[in-house]
């Protein structure tokens, strides 16, 4: 049996536009309807330029220690444009030219804000006598006061001071300082004793070494100011005091 024709000809078509962040947030959501054409998107950019859609709100997530005046100042954003005009990755570059920024992302949130999301480097160690720090990949960037108080201290060039920061994360050695003036003669100072370990060239071999002289106990026994593991399997203390023989200098 042949389907009957609905009365009335064909259907209104609807058209709807939903600017799904805009409804998270309260915001955009269109329904436009037309007889036989859809609506233009001439039309359409009309309407997102009107006032109500125009930007009056900025908002940054993931900020820790990065002010977000200082990244404002740098975004460059012109004030009380339509937020369809933004140029999102103008924005990013932008925020992205602070030494301490990774990476950062754009959403704009109808009707009227914008929201940048950043990412952070983290630092590793501070800079000896500057207020500096430095990331994984040697990136420079200025520290907070607390940040400086915590964090390893490393003299010389980071790139050299980065293999022994790794391992000794791995193996959880707290550093307090690190002499990294000389790439082939690394000094560090852990952070639970006051004397001075050289590192070899192979620094893993040099802190698996630390690691059982430390759990040994002859340590207790010796008041050494230097321990030199420079050399795989044989490890020198010296300036050390023999506390068992009435604290007589020496090396071992």
């Amino acid at each position: 049996m042949p389907r009957k024709k609905r009365k009335g000809g064909f259907r209104k078509r609807t058209i709807a536009i939903v600017l799904g962040a805009g409804v998270l947030s309260g915001g955009l959501a269109f329904a436009l309807t037309a007889e036989r054409s859809p609506i233009s998107l001439e039309k359409f950019h009309e309407k997102l330029r009107s006032e109500r859609f125009r930007l009056s709100r900025v908002e940054f997530i993931g900020l820790n220690a990065v002010l977000a005046e200082d990244l404002l100042a740098r975004a460059e954003i012109p004030k009380n444009v339509p937020l369809i005009d933004l140029d999102l990755a103008y924005i990013c570059e932008r925020v992205k030219s602070h030494p301490r920024i990774s990476d950062c992302t754009a959403t704009r949130l109808f009707p009227d804000r914008l929201v940048l999301g950043v990412e952070e480097r983290i630092p590793l160690a501070s800079v000896v006598n500057k207020k500096t720090g430095f990331d994984v990949n040697a990136n420079l960037f200025v520290l907070t006061p607390e940040e400086i108080e915590r964090l390893p201290q490393v003299n010389g060039d980071p790139q050299h001071a980065l293999p022994l920061l790794a391992l000794a994360s791995e193996f959880q050695i707290e550093i307090q300082s690190i002499d990294a003036r000389k790439p082939d003669d690394l000094r560090f100072q852990p952070r639970d004793r006051t004397l001075e370990i050289r590192v070899g060239a192979d620094p893993r071999a040099s802190l698996l070494d630390w690691l059982r002289l430390r759990e040994s106990g002859l340590l207790q026994g010796y008041a050494a100011q230097e321990v030199d593991l420079r050399f795989p399997g044989s490890t020198v203390l010296r300036r050390f005091q023999d506390l068992t023989e009435g604290e007589k200098d020496g090396s071992t």
